[in-house]
């Protein structure tokens, strides 16, 4: 058998900021940048994983899949993760070698992580002959890293990551999980500028904003903070911690901007869609607390140079990248306004990256 070769991409949260674990809305696109494995069948039962990225092979046997606890495997808990979920469905077929190879920037709030299982998962479906739908393998690779990595992340990132079109943004809803697709901005350009602050999720952030918001939701006696209006929240502040109440203002009033947001690119309101962009940010700067200096720098700095539309932090935060929508003419002048601001504030050099909503090598239903 040939080596099977699959693509997954990266994904960019354009709105919706830690609104899919309670089952609220968001838009994202998938990235031109992604992770490619090259996967090629063993006659026994041994897996072997390979990153160009960290310099470092994996070698496992099907028969004991489990978390590898040494700081240089930890990349390879991403498709081990995968692995045993395949395992889990009863499926098993033959061992296998695999080498991934990456231009998508880890730590940039990129979800080069969704894009690993994802590529990993896709290359065991063709590998094995199962035939899971998309959705299937979004929520296995969602439990890969809740299991395997101990992030209980939602999954806004592996829809994305599988469902990504050339050209289109993702209007996710996550608590029927029905996607609807919609043409990028005309003549815009999205620029993604890396704080170089690594977002470290794992160390708990993450977790205890989950756990605010699913704390506040029950205080407020509903499912989610999917179900509740701001006019609604204000009037029950007061079952609230304030760092639940916070947080939900956060959620609730994204859910609100999304949204809108959806209503702004349906009508080529681009000035309109842009501001909601600052209003996210501004939100998670100040009520979700889950920016950083270099994000705000970068945002502000944005609003300031002509031909942005608008700018905020994307992903989980804590670092990473803010997501720049620019108008495509102005985009010289705009990266190298952004790159000279930045690193006159701090002394080195600003990472930019140019993409446009793309897709994976296979459309999944």
């Amino acid at each position: 058998m040939q080596k099977i070769e699959k693509r997954s991409p990266g994904r960019v949260e354009l709105l919706g900021n830690h609104t899919d674990y309670n089952e609220g809305w968001v838009l994202s696109f998938a990235t031109e940048h992604g992770i490619t494995v090259l996967t090629k069948p063993r006659n026994d039962s041994t897996i072997s994983l390979s990153s160009g990225a960290e310099n470092a092979t994996v070698s496992v046997s099907l028969d004991n899949i489990s978390p590898r606890n040494s700081k240089e495997e930890l990349w390879a808990n991403y498709p081990l993760g995968v692995v045993a979920q395949f395992l889990k469905k009863g499926v098993c077929g033959c061992g296998f070698e695999m080498v991934f190879k990456s231009d998508l920037p880890s730590g940039a709030g990129l979800s080069s992580s969704a894009a690993l299982e994802c590529a990993t998962a896709r290359a065991l479906q063709s590998l094995w002959g199962t035939s899971f739908s998309g959705m299937e393998l979004a929520r296995m690779c969602q439990a890969a890293e809740h299991g395997g990595v101990g992030v209980p992340c939602g999954l806004l990132d592996q829809i994305s990551s599988l469902f990504g079109v050339s050209g289109k943004i993702l209007f996710l809803d996550f608590r029927t999980l029905e996607i609807e697709m919609f043409p990028a901005p005309k003549n815009t350009v999205f620029i993604l500028a890396m704080s170089g602050v690594s977002h470290a999720l794992v160390a708990g952030e993450y977790n205890e904003r989950r756990e605010s918001c699913h704390g506040a939701a029950k205080a407020l006696g509903i499912p989610f903070l999917r179900d509740i209006s701001g006019g609604e929240l204000e009037t029950k502040a007061g079952l609230l911690t304030a760092k639940q109440l916070a947080r939900a203002r956060h959620v609730v009033g994204e859910n609100g901007r999304v949204l809108r947001a959806k209503e702004a690119l349906l009508g080529g309101d681009v000035a309109g869609f842009g501001q909601l962009m600052f209003e996210s940010h501004e939100s998670s700067k100040s009520l979700f607390e889950n920016s950083c200096p270099e994000l705000d720098f970068l945002v502000d700095a944005a609003r300031n140079i002509h031909g942005c539309f608008g700018a905020r932090l994307s992903g989980g935060g804590f670092g990473g990248a803010t997501i720049n929508l620019v108008r495509e003419d102005a985009l010289p002048v705009f990266e190298s306004a952004l790159r000279a601001a930045f690193e006159a504030r701090y002394g080195r050099r600003l990472t930019t990256l140019v993409t446009r909503a793309s897709g994976s090598d296979e459309l999944l239903q």
